[in-house]
């Protein structure tokens, strides 16, 4: 699937001659991002005594379940995947409440909040990280870094896109390819697979 393929698409299917999709295409590709479909890793954010918490890779998405999974390295040892506090913000709150460098050891949960990934204990010396996540897509449009699967719904999507944005025929052409576009997404989301290679639990 390649953007020329998408732009012959929508003008063969609108009747139109348009030579840039780019705003559409950027459309499409953020929304079905949403539904957790690409995947990164990050493995440049170290730990010290004095850290309380990692950020999220500037590619990660802002939504809930962002973050698949984390593990804190020892210099000897490959973490594990660390649980997620049950008790959310609050728990952790709780937990850190008194001398927060007192409870320094080596992290054994985390909390995804607000863009950081909090720790818990802060960690008490130095680690690296490893930190698997769902992102955004890349800022350039090609290659289109969704899977061949997707084809479809891309097209209608940005089909969809490119009829509002021109009022063709008017309402009409947009209500149809949009219907298209939302079933190929629904269609799509209930066939992504839960990734069982990271398995993590609550403390």
């Amino acid at each position: 699937m390649t953007k020329s393929d998408i732009l012959s698409f929508v003008n063969s299917r609108l009747r139109r001659h348009e030579t840039d999709i780019d705003e559409e295409l950027r459309l499409v590709l953020d929304d079905l991002a949403d539904l957790l479909v690409l995947r990164g890793y990050d493995d440049t954010q170290g730990l010290t005594a004095t850290s309380l918490y990692l950020d999220y890779p500037s590619d990660c998405l802002d939504v809930q379940g962002a973050i698949i999974s984390v593990c804190v390295d020892a210099e000897s040892d490959e973490g594990s995947p660390l649980p997620t506090l049950r008790g959310g913000w609050r728990e952790y709150r709780r937990l850190c409440s008194g001398n927060v460098n007192a409870l320094r050891s080596t992290p054994a949960a985390k909390l995804a909040f607000g863009g950081k990934i909090y720790l818990y204990p802060p960690p008490g010396g130095n680690y690296t990280t490893r930190i698997w996540y769902y992102r955004r897509h890349a800022e350039a449009l090609e290659p289109i870094e969704f899977p061949a699967e997707w084809d479809r719904c891309i097209k209608f999507g940005v089909t969809a896109e490119v009829a509002a944005k021109y009022g063709l025929n008017n309402y009409q052409a947009w209500q149809v390819w949009n219907t298209r576009y939302l079933g190929q997404k629904q269609e799509r989301a209930l066939s992504l697979p839960h990734d069982p290679a990271i398995v993590e639990t609550s403390l």
